[in-house]
């Protein structure tokens, strides 16, 4: 017989004195408040939904928590994935609307209620959360007309089995190490096939229902590809924050839960697949002009490793022609180019870039007189069909796509300190290419690295790089990162063999002008 921890116990003597049934707060104002309308209305949803859309263990749910004529759809999506499961205990990570919380809010006994019944809280899990991260606390003032936990209660009852309990987390915190805490803690507690976790939250808020979709589809990428960088998630909203767009008060209202689940998912093991996307401008009546964005999505088992999409053939395209403008503006008219609430979603999302500019020409004496040695984070390129006229870019995510793609371009062609300036003259003879990396992936050693991956080797202050394009000039690998090395990080040629010598790898999708 398993024996409880001796530090529990104040815990839960302390959840027992503050056991209480919080009521319905919103019934028949975001969803019915009769009972039978309620569970008819909920099945419906269900019903008409897609399940089975995921394949693989599910670990967690993102639903939205806004009234039922507006996102029960999307609501019943994500439910129908494990509808007639059973579980023991459903962790709830909600966006706390009314009362600021420096981690996240809890009650540690009594139930929820809806017009559907009573969910008890789970105050074993809820003390041994509250053990784990002293942020969390117990607070049963911030659940006082709070719906965002609540409207997910109706759809867990129809979908589950009977028998399961919750414990709902309000959170609202910018604090991105709080969020981890959290995350962490609901990690250790969670039992697979046993624990459910949800995560209640909708998207933007209130931009019209276009800009909407592309500000949404950009942070649903932004949580579906990169599953083992919270911080990324958090990035990728602020970036989207700065572009400007009218009306756009949030990119996700429950940001802070969303960050907790990514953090959980890091542990257990779970990567988020997209099910439904729609926002309230989108549905029948629905005001275009003053929208919010809903997502159901799931997470399942999986190897939480970046999953990067190709652009598409389009969009490579155009991102050359943005180039090619900006370079025109700032070299031939002395303009700077403009950034711009982008209407392609990834050109919105923050990425490391290169812009490498070459000669059209065949191999030409460079600067120096000499026949040039490219000599950029690209080095030793292939010599035709020109030489390197010039090379800059950015190792860390720090701009967003479109920006970057032009900041670079004209840093390329008139900072890279390596050659004078590109004049207005030269620009109909150049090839702009365009190289966006894949996150860095730390390897234990040389001996991990593939030949056709981009590598970073450092030392303290000291950093090289290479481009995926380097192998077709180097292919030996031991070669390739003698070089990098020594000609790129300054250090010596064998520093790679040196365990003291951090080795990263990326993948780059690069594409050019063609002629």
């Amino acid at each position: 017989m398993a024996v409880m921890p001796s530090s529990f116990l104040p815990l839960l003597l302390a959840a027992v004195l503050r056991a209480e049934v919080v009521p319905p707060q919103v019934a028949g104002g975001f969803y019915p408040g009769d009972a039978s309308e309620l569970g008819a209305a909920v099945d419906s949803f269900l019903a008409a939904a897609s399940s089975g859309a995921v394949k693989g263990e599910i670990l967690g749910l993102l639903s939205p928590h806004a009234g039922y004529s507006y996102s029960g759809a999307t609501a019943g999506q994500a439910y129908a994935q494990v509808k007639g499961h059973s579980y023991e205990t459903v962790i709830i990570l909600s966006a706390g609307h009314r009362v600021a919380l420096r981690g996240a809010a809890t009650l540690f006994g009594g139930a929820l209620e809806t017009p559907l019944g009573r969910v008890p809280i789970d105050a074993a899990v809820a003390a041994r959360l509250r053990s784990l991260s002293p942020g969390i606390e117990v607070l049963p003032r911030a659940f006082e007309g709070e719906h965002s936990v609540e409207v997910q209660l109706p759809f867990l009852q129809r979908a589950l089995q009977p028998g399961w309990k919750a414990v709902p987390l309000l959170m609202n915190t910018e604090d991105l190490e709080a969020s981890r805490r959290v995350g962490e803690a609901v990690a250790k507690v969670f039992k697979a096939g046993r624990t459910l976790l949800v995560v209640s939250s909708d998207l933007s808020h209130y931009p019209e229902s276009g800009a909407a979709r592309v500000a949404d589809l950009a942070v649903l990428s932004a949580l579906t590809s990169r599953p083992d960088d919270p911080a990324y998630f958090q990035l990728a909203g602020r970036a989207l924050m700065r572009r400007g767009v009218p009306g756009l008060d949030t990119t996700a209202c429950g940001e802070s839960g969303i960050l907790a689940a990514l953090y959980a998912m890091r542990r257990i093991g779970g990567v988020a697949r997209l099910l439904r996307y729609t926002n309230s401008g989108e549905g029948p009546g629905g005001d275009r002009s003053r929208s919010v964005g809903y997502a159901a999505a799931a997470w399942v088992r999986g190897a939480a490793t970046p999953r990067t999409r190709s652009l598409s053939a389009e969009s490579r395209k155009n991102l050359l022609g943005l180039a090619r403008r900006a370079l025109t503006m700032k070299v031939a008219q002395g303009k700077d180019p403009e950034s711009a609430f982008w209407r392609e979603p990834e050109w919105n999302l923050p990425e490391a870039v290169f812009v490498t500019l070459t000669s059209r020409e065949s191999s030409a004496p460079g600067p120096s007189g000499l026949p040039d040695r490219p000599a950029g984070p690209g080095d030793l390129r292939k010599a035709a069909p020109g030489r390197l006229r010039g090379c800059v870019g950015s190792l860390a995510p720090n701009m967003a796509l479109a920006d970057a793609v032009q900041y670079f371009a004209v840093e390329a062609a008139l900072r890279d300190h390596r050659f004078p300036p590109v004049e207005a003259s030269e620009l109909p003879g150049l090839r702009i290419e365009i190289s966006r990396l894949s996150p860095f992936r730390r390897v234990k050693s040389g001996a991990e690295v593939k030949p056709g991956q981009g590598v970073v080797v450092r030392q303290g202050e000291r950093r090289g790089l290479f481009l995926p394009q380097v192998w077709a000039q180097l292919p030996d690998k031991a070669a390739f990162l003698g070089e990098v090395c020594e000609q790129k990080a300054g250090l010596p040629r064998d520093c790679w063999k040196d365990p003291k010598t951090d080795i990263e790898v990326f993948d780059d999708e690069a594409f050019e002008e063609s002629e």
